[in-house]
């Protein structure tokens, strides 16, 4: 399998959407994202945070390194420059400075011991101010994916007329064609370098076929190509390196937002009952995946099934674990692995693979409590991923968290269920019924209610005994829940009392229902029942109220009887 591995393993693409890695296999011509065009605003983003602060009383805002910004008066009437504008436009002048200093001092060097043609002198210099103009103009929309590349072609050609001015290909001069490569594999892409070289070589071989004369000698066609060979490499090479730089640099700070995302899920699940569904979900979102899938020990047969999805629909899945997929070799191996397009699907269930959509890459992360896996994590993307990215490592993070969760959330549950459930019959207690009841009332659902009473059950515990009745209530409970719709709620609110709601039940059908209960009272004994149909407005006190009084009229009126409430 060529892609799949173990996390650790750094020799793949990057993955991250905000930032895209350059590609080391095409050294020194390196890809270079789109980030390149906006580095500068993320060196600034703790200045810009400094300068947003509102300032009172609607005025613009001061920065706090002007030290005039006290004694001038502030105009409220001006408009107000937008203070990453601002920021981005001190960068620029300053990243701009030795540049101009460069090409100052090559403007300089040109005039000793050279008869200087002046014409061409003061072209070059206006040229040259106009490149710095054009690339301290704020550019927006789509001009800024090739801003860099106006201002270094008009440099080249001041550069061109500088030479010219100077004596031509002897002048010394032509060195500086480089700063405008040096900028853009700084400030810009790699299509701007691309264009700018091109420009280059337009400036070093077009006065050799054009011009040529002793200005411009058929000797210097070495010299030229040698120059534009090392200056490609040179640029290229530095963008590259920028680009790395700036990659880490992003990647650090990405990845430190990540584990705050991390951490405030776990805070977020802590408490949680739904820590499955929830762990799934912030698989999907903090690892910016498709889908996420949690798989556990299903049974004694040691299957693997799914307890949660998130970013997919699906009924559940089970797997065998074993060398039939990769679900089952993370949990099997207790180690991590990356599946990438590219590998062959066989390897780890090719049903599964094009079930789940036909990911370019998946993470099957095993779950852990303690030493033993519990589980396997598994999360989908439909581009390739990088062992070893962030994305994996996020996941990683959040597995090892995830049995501390689902832990915690079953705990929960049981902790929920022993105060809601009768621990003898295994019915909701009184607690669960006066819930459900507020929420059916809440959600105004139609309903019928009826209470139910065990005739003298305090002689058939006195003269059978305690374990007696306790079966007689227990195995009563089973029988009256076999005669039900799922819908229907039946609850043990008292010693030998029970309720049930009916919901969306007519009347003849609810009396056919609960005479159906009566007739099954286990071991020979009877029951009285009430009954009533809600009514609107009524609250769950008034209701209780009612068919405690139908139940007390069929108890009075001879037991093993039901009463329908009035």
């Amino acid at each position: 399998m060529r892609n799949q591995r173990e996390l650790g393993d750094d020799t793949a693409d990057d993955d991250t959407a905000e930032i895209a890695r350059p590609d080391m296999s095409a050294a020194p011509a390196a890809r270079v994202g789109e980030e390149a065009t906006l580095s500068e605003e993320a060196t600034l983003r703790v200045q810009d945070k400094r300068d947003k602060r509102p300032s009172s009383k609607g005025h613009a805002t001061k920065q706090l390194h002007d030290p005039l910004a006290l004694e001038r008066p502030i105009d409220s009437t001006a408009p107000v420059e937008q203070p990453r504008e601002r920021a981005l436009a001190e960068r620029t002048r300053l990243n701009l400075a030795p540049f101009a200093a460069a090409a100052g001092l090559a403007a300089i060097v040109a005039l000793i011991a050279t008869k200087v043609d002046w014409v061409q002198y003061l072209a070059a210099i206006a040229l040259g101010v106009l490149a710095g103009l054009v690339r301290l103009v704020p550019v927006r929309g789509p001009l800024v994916k090739a801003r860099e590349i106006p201002p270094s072609l008009i440099f080249l050609a001041a550069v061109a007329c500088l030479r010219s001015a100077a004596g031509g290909a002897n002048s010394g001069i032509t060195v500086v064609a480089l700063l405008p490569v040096f900028w853009t594999a700084l400030y810009g892409d790699r299509r701007q370098l691309c264009v700018v070289t091109i420009g280059m070589a337009v400036f070093f071989l077009a006065p050799l076929v054009f011009i040529g004369g002793p200005a411009y000698p058929a000797s210097q066609y070495r010299a030229a190509v040698l120059f534009l060979a090392v200056g490609t490499i040179i640029g290229f090479t530095t963008q590259w390196l920028v680009s790395e730089v700036r990659y880490q640099a992003n990647e650090a700070e990405h990845r430190e937002q990540a584990l705050e995302q991390v951490a405030a899920v776990m805070r977020g699940m802590s408490n949680s009952p739904h820590a499955r569904a929830e762990v799934c979900e912030a698989a999907r979102s903090i690892g910016k995946a498709s889908f996420a899938l949690l798989y556990e020990p299903s049974g004694r047969s040691g299957a693997l099934r799914t307890t949660a999805m998130a970013g997919i629909e699906l009924p559940p899945l089970e797997i065998v674990p074993g060398k039939g997929s990769a679900t089952g070799q993370a949990f099997v191996s207790r180690r991590s692995f990356l599946w990438s397009d590219g590998a062959d699907p066989c390897s780890f269930d090719r049903v599964m693979w094009e079930t789940l959509g036909r990911p370019a890459s998946m993470l099957f992360e095993p779950v852990f409590s303690g030493k033993e896996p519990v589980g396997v994590l598994v999360v989908g993307w439909p581009q390739k991923i990088r062992a070893g990215g962030t994305r994996a490592t996020l996941i990683t993070l959040l597995a090892h968290e995830v049995a501390t969760a689902i832990k915690r959330a079953d705990l929960l549950s049981q902790l929920t269920d022993m105060a809601s459930t009768d621990s003898l019959t295994g019915l909701p207690n009184r607690r669960a019924w006066e819930t459900n009841l507020d929420r059916v009332l809440l959600e105004g659902e139609p309903f019928v209610l009826a209470m139910f009473d065990l005739d003298h059950f305090k002689d058939f515990n006195d003269s059978r005994g305690h374990p007696a009745g306790d079966r007689l209530l227990k195995e009563t409970a089973v029988a009256w829940r076999e005669e039900l719709r799922s819908g229907d709620f039946l609850a043990r609110i008292g010693g030998e009392e029970f309720a049930l709601l009916l919901p969306h039940c007519a009347t003849d059908d609810a009396l056919t229902v609960v005479d159906r209960l009566r007739r099954r009272v286990r071991y020979a004994q009877t029951c009285s029942a009430g009954i009533v149909v809600q009514e609107p407005g009524e609250s769950a006190e008034e209701l209780m109220t009612r068919v405690d009084q139908a139940l007390y009229t069929a108890k009075t009126s001879g037991r093993d009887q039901v009463s329908l409430a009035v």
